[in-house]
């Protein structure tokens, strides 16, 4: 009884190692500038940030 366990343990283990070797791993890449570029709520927040940028380096200037 105990061989036939310890057997059949063995078998899933090889079976589910066999399994995960067939598997293959993908990789995916994103081009995040083409996707930004095209996204119009990006180009208006970047805008907006691009001008308080400017703002605080005048009021920067101004202080010095």
């Amino acid at each position: 009884m105990r061989k036939q366990f310890l057997f059949l343990f063995l078998a899933l283990i090889v079976a589910n190692t066999s399994q995960a070797q067939t598997r293959t791993t993908r990789i995916g890449y994103i081009d995040m500038e083409y996707i930004l570029e095209n996204v119009s709520d990006y180009k208006e927040a970047t805008a907006q940030l691009e001008l308080k940028a400017q703002k605080w380096k005048q009021e920067i200037e101004s202080k010095k």
